[in-house]
């Protein structure tokens, strides 16, 4: 019998590294958010809308950084070795480890991401909110915008 995922999206356990690499306790955002303290506990943790996006507003409270976004992305490192992480960087090319997160990413994010190739062998990445009932925290935004071209910089070895 297949299993049913539940409805929602997952919460990566990834995220306990990252908290720690950020020093921050994950039972301050998640109360702030109003999830139970110990949700990375949980297993398999998924979110509906509002609390994915009351998480990550928690998370732009605790860190109260101006670029928020950005230190959080920064904060991923190959050895925090989540689903998409490994899949970005064991594709052949950028276009092709896009195009696989772009696959995923409506199970982990309310969000649709569509890659193009043109003629010149120019990349345009689109992306789409799928949540009409609010607008993404800032933080989210900048994290997914930063998460990118991170992970490209580091499969690349460019300075993209």
């Amino acid at each position: 019998m297949a299993s049913v995922r539940p409805p929602g999206f997952v919460v990566d356990p990834g995220l306990r590294v990252v908290f720690d690499t950020l020093g921050v306790s994950p039972a301050d955002v998640f109360r702030r958010a109003g999830q139970p303290e110990d949700l990375l506990a949980r297993a398999p943790v998924t979110l509906d809308t509002p609390a994915f996006f009351a998480v990550w507003e928690a998370m732009g409270d605790v860190l109260d950084a101006p670029d928020v976004g950005l230190v959080i992305a920064q904060a991923i490192t190959p050895d925090v070795v989540t689903p998409s992480v490994f899949t970005f960087l064991c594709s052949p090319d950028l276009r092709t480890a896009l195009r696989r997160v772009a696959q995923f990413k409506p199970l982990v994010c309310p969000m649709a991401m569509a890659v193009h190739t043109a003629e010149d062998r120019t990349l345009t990445l689109t992306m789409q909110w799928t949540a009409a009932e609010a607008d993404p925290p800032t933080s989210l935004i900048g994290f997914e915008l930063g998460w990118l071209v991170h992970l490209a910089r580091l499969a690349t070895r460019q300075p993209i």
